[in-house]
């Protein structure tokens, strides 16, 4: 093998091992962030898919339900359920867009913004 071989051998080899390490931070910090969510979530009634939404909601003001159904990676239907038990809180609402009424957006209300605040790190 020559020593260009070696080289590029070495640099794929640190490569994975760097990608692994990353995983295994992200993991980590998943996990922590969710070992603090969790209770509170269940206190509310709401699962994790909630959390999702409300913390996209509250990064996208006017997020459309297209956006949030691509980004969530839920059914409709899924979706539907979630966003219901959101509004019903008063954790965020929801209008008609001004461009186009057939769309809805998605905005956090104050109770939703003090609710991520608790929850974000």
């Amino acid at each position: 093998m020559s020593e260009i071989e070696k080289l590029k051998r070495r640099s794929h080899q640190a490569g994975k091992e760097d990608k692994l390490r990353a995983l295994e931070f992200m993991f980590y910090a998943h996990r922590a962030f969710l070992v603090d969510v969790d209770p509170i979530l269940s206190e509310l009634g709401f699962g994790r898919a909630h959390h999702r939404a409300l913390f996209l909601v509250a990064r996208w003001p006017g997020i459309t339900v297209n956006q949030l159904l691509a980004r969530l990676k839920i059914t409709n239907q899924s979706f539907s359920r979630i966003v219901r038990d959101l509004l019903n809180a008063g954790l965020i609402v929801q209008s008609a867009d001004s461009a186009d009424r057939r769309q809805r957006c998605h905005f956090v209300t104050a109770k939703g913004e003090e609710l991520e605040v608790v929850m974000d790190f």
